[in-house]
């Protein structure tokens, strides 16, 4: 991440390395930025600000969504999900949204299967799929205040999800497609 940061001020570079180091507590942070730089370049009249705001450009490259993306899932399990955590799973979701949004889910699963850190799709299937259990079963309130807060609706935070669950070997939206022998087996006991 360092290598990243050289083009923000100190006081920039600093908010990031403890927006990062701390994510259980600073995620809503991150979801507010990535989700206001997707406001202010789809709004006319506003998108010259996500353009000039150093800021929010550092948040919208694909290099730092998947440094955030990488931590947040590694942050998490199934097992170890809380109310005060499962905040850090929907902020992972709206990077993925985002990305499915722009037809660029298959550039972060790849990057998520080569990452050096073993697991992550595992881990990150294992936890959309109790995102799964738990919102789309007697949860109305959950999904609408998931929905108002991100201005995404949450028929589309379903379908991402259904996408990215979904075991299609050969769709490249799919989790599945990118998981090893070794990964389907730890998929299954999870």
């Amino acid at each position: 991440m360092p290598s990243q940061l050289f083009i923000l001020p100190f006081g920039e570079k600093q908010l990031f390395l403890l927006v990062t180091k701390n994510l259980v507590d600073s995620n809503m942070l991150v979801r507010s930025l990535v989700l206001s730089h997707d406001f202010f370049v789809r709004v006319q009249g506003v998108e010259a600000f996500a353009a000039k705001s150093r800021t929010l450009h550092h948040v919208s490259t694909f290099k730092q969504r998947l440094i955030f993306l990488v931590q947040l899932i590694k942050t998490i399990s199934v097992d170890t999900l809380t109310q005060e955590n499962v905040s850090c799973l929907n902020t992972s979701l709206v990077i993925l949204m985002l990305a499915h949004k722009h037809s660029e889910l298959p550039l972060y699963l790849e990057a998520l299967r080569t990452h050096v850190e073993p697991h992550l799709l595992t881990n990150l299937r294992s936890l959309l799929r109790f995102w799964q259990t738990h919102y789309l079963h007697n949860k109305d309130k959950d999904c609408n205040t998931l929905q108002r807060s991100s201005g995404i609706s949450f028929d589309f935070w379903r379908e991402t999800v259904s996408t990215l669950v979904a075991e299609k070997k050969l769709s490249p939206d799919c989790i599945y497609h990118y998981l090893s022998p070794e990964d389907l087996t730890l998929s299954r006991t999870s």
